[in-house]
């Protein structure tokens, strides 16, 4: 059985598709010693791609 590597993968506009949709903007938080603070330190991007 063949195993693939991470180092095999391709990622380029070809492989992800024609189309980028943006799907979700979410806060990442700031944590100290475990905890969540209230300070945003940027934010994180879901998104889709169609062929």
């Amino acid at each position: 059985m063949n195993m693939l590597r991470i180092t095999d993968l391709k990622i380029d506009n070809k492989s992800l598709g024609d189309k980028f949709l943006l799907v979700d903007i979410s806060p990442a938080y700031e944590y100290k010693d475990g905890e969540r603070q209230d300070t945003v330190s940027g934010y994180k991007y879901n998104s889709s791609y169609e062929k």
